[in-house]
């Protein structure tokens, strides 16, 4: 439900332009360099002195950094490797292929998001006639699994009806929203991420997601296309979904019982749920539902109430996003990290190459500088806070 209303809006809006922001992180990752710098600079005028710092014993002291000190690297540290991962992610995304051919893919989103909205529309109020039909007390409701529904025009099922005698337009239609609801779906789910109440299990981000939550979400793909079976043959489109382009004639003549048409062709009208069984044949799958149903009338009132809640959904999820987009925007932004982990960020920058070996230095640099334990008769070059775990050492 919610991805039926994300997905227009954002296709529509687009995505943020991205930010003329290199040179910018470029400027900020200097300013950040050079206050560790200097940070380190004062820790490293103990090299220059050496009788000063020389012990009883003949051995130097170790310079360890000061809590304040500690606190402000580590801050940088953490900046640093943002504005790193920040850089080179807009570098991707400016040499990317999709970047390159925006001004030809920008247009075609435009269409497709209005193309969806429209969809969406037609959907959102199909399923709402169809429901509001079945309440009708003139027709058996409750025990009957709801299965038969009022005579409210569907425009959707009128729709299909129409460009039926005009194949295959009516199959590239069903193929176009049977589509769009997968993709619809998919959209919320990594909008959304898995989540049970408001506790978030797995969230989904381009080549970080966990294995789980790749096997949650295809799960979830598999439920709401069994779903969607059922929407469409009982609520979206009913007789399409269950007689196609079939019509019998509805006139019976007094003399002999036949049916003649002849000269009342307005009462040559569509097969429905209704009409003879001998003249008019549902599909395997209609026939496959109704007789569930009708043997288990529970199951028809359970998809009934689900029906009335994915509504409700709908047009929660669309009053979120809507305020959602006037307070931030409704364009999607590509640079958006989301609260991804800073050790997964280095994690995955190793394993793809991205870190240089003069980030690996300044990384193993600043950790020797930071490591715990040790105290100011620590001895120089041995204990972990000595610059002969940075290499800076000059050696007994």
């Amino acid at each position: 439900a919610p991805g039926l209303s994300l997905l227009p809006l954002h296709l529509i809006a687009g995505s943020k332009a991205i930010p003329g922001k290199s040179d910018e992180t470029n400027i900020l990752l200097a300013v950040n360099r050079e206050r560790q710098n200097a940070i380190l600079s004062r820790y490293q005028q103990f090299q220059q002195r050496p009788t000063a710092v020389m012990g009883a014993g003949g051995r130097g002291r170790n310079p360890v950094l000061s809590e304040r000190d500690r606190q402000a690297m580590s801050e940088l540290a953490q900046e640093e490797m943002m504005l790193a991962h920040r850089f080179r992610r807009v570098q991707r995304l400016r040499d990317s292929l999709f970047h390159r051919c925006q001004f030809v893919i920008r247009p075609i989103q435009v269409l497709l998001g209005l193309l969806g909205s429209v969809l969406t529309v037609l959907l959102v109020a199909s399923l709402a006639i169809t429901s509001i039909g079945q309440t009708n007390d003139d027709i058996c409701g409750a025990p009957c699994g709801y299965i038969f529904r009022g005579d409210l025009p569907n425009p959707l099922n009128v729709l299909f009806l129409k460009l039926s005698p005009y194949f295959p337009v009516d199959y590239v239609l069903i193929v176009m929203i049977i589509l769009y609801m997968f993709l619809a779906t998919t959209k919320a789910v990594i909008s959304i991420g898995i989540r049970v109440l408001w506790i978030n299990l797995y969230e989904f981000r381009r080549a970080a997601t966990q294995p789980q939550g790749l096997l949650a979400a295809t799960m979830l793909l598999m439920l709401s296309l069994a779903g969607l079976s059922y929407s469409l043959t009982m609520s979206a489109a009913p007789e399409y979904s269950m007689f196609g382009s079939q019509k019998y004639c509805n006139h019976t003549t007094s003399a002999i019982g036949s049916r003649d048409c002849s000269s009342q062709p307005s009462l040559i009208v569509p097969c429905h749920i209704g009409a003879p069984s001998d003249l008019c044949v549902p599909t395997v799958t209609s026939t496959t539902i109704l007789k569930i149903i009708a043997a288990t009338p529970s199951l028809g009132v359970g998809f009934f109430y689900l029906q009335w809640g994915f509504l409700g959904m709908f047009f929660l999820a669309l009053l979120f996003n809507i305020i959602q987009g006037c307070r931030k925007g409704f364009s999607v932004d590509p640079l958006d990290e989301g609260d991804e982990d800073l050790e997964e960020i280095e994690a995955r920058g190793l394993l793809s190459g991205e870190l240089n070996t003069e980030d690996g230095r300044r990384r193993v640099k600043r950790r020797g500088l930071l490591a715990q334990g040790g105290g100011d008769d620590q001895e120089y070059g041995q204990g972990p806070n000595s610059y002969g775990a940075v290499g800076n050492s000059r050696g007994q």
